[in-house]
C-alpha cells in the first residue's frame, strides 16, 4: 500500500493537470475521475505489463478513458436538460401567481382553465407510461430530486437512470404528440 501511495504522490498532479482537466469541465468531476483512476489502477495493477514505458502512461490511459466517460455522461445530461426545459417550464406549478394587471377577469379565468386542462393532460400521459418511466419523470421533474438520488430510489446505477430517464422523456413526448399534436405540454 505504501508503494501505491508513492505512485499517487508522483502521478496525481500530472494526471490531473495534463490528462483529466482538459477533458472535464468541473473541479468536482476532475477529482472524481482522479479517484476513479487510482481506484481502478489499484484494482487492476496485477494486469499491468511492462512495455518499455512508464506506468504513468498506463494510469494516463485509465484517466483519459474515465474522463471521456464523464464527458459523455455530462453531454447526455445536457441533452436531456435541453430537451426537457420546454416541457418543464410549461408544466404549471401549484403556486398561485397574481395575474398581470392588464388581464381582464375573463382572461384570468380562461388562463386558469387552460392550466387545469394542461395538468390533466400531463397526468393522463404520465398514467399511461411504463411505471418505471412514470416514476423516473415524477421523481426527477415533479419532485425535483437529483439524478443520483433518483437512481438510488430506483435501485439502479446513475448511468442506467440517465438512459431510463431519456427513454421516459421520449415516451412522454411521443404519447403527447400522438394525443395532442405538437402543442407543448
Amino acid at each position: 500500500m505504501r508503494a501505491f501511495e508513492q505512485l499517487y504522490r508522483a502521478f496525481a498532479g500530472d494526471l490531473l493537470r495534463r490528462i483529466i482537466r482538459p477533458r472535464v469541465t468541473t473541479d468536482v468531476d476532475a477529482e472524481d475521475v482522479l479517484v476513479d483512476t487510482f481506484t481502478t489502477g489499484l484494482a487492476k495493477l496485477h494486469t499491468f505489463t511492462w512495455q518499455g514505458r512508464s506506468i504513468f502512461h498506463w494510469f494516463a490511459r485509465i484517466a483519459a478513458n474515465r474522463a471521456m466517460d464523464v464527458g459523455r455522461a455530462r453531454s447526455r445530461q445536457h441533452k436531456l436538460t435541453d430537451a426537457l426545459t420546454t416541457a418543464v417550464e410549461a408544466v404549471p406549478t401549484t403556486v398561485a401567481v397574481a395575474p398581470a394587471p392588464s388581464l381582464t377577469p375573463a382572461e384570468v379565468l380562461l388562463s386558469a382553465v387552460d392550466d387545469a386542462e394542461r395538468r390533466e393532460r400531463v397526468q393522463a400521459i404520465l398514467e399511461s407510461l411504463n411505471p418505471r418511466y412514470r416514476r423516473a419523470l415524477q421523481e426527477r421533474l415533479l419532485e425535483g430530486r437529483p439524478r443520483q438520488e433518483c437512481a438510488d430510489m430506483l435501485d439502479i446505477k446513475l448511468g442506467t437512470f440517465d438512459v431510463l430517464f431519456l427513454r421516459a422523456v421520449r415516451s412522454f413526448r411521443k404519447q403527447w404528440v400522438a394525443r395532442y399534436g405538437e402543442e407543448q405540454p
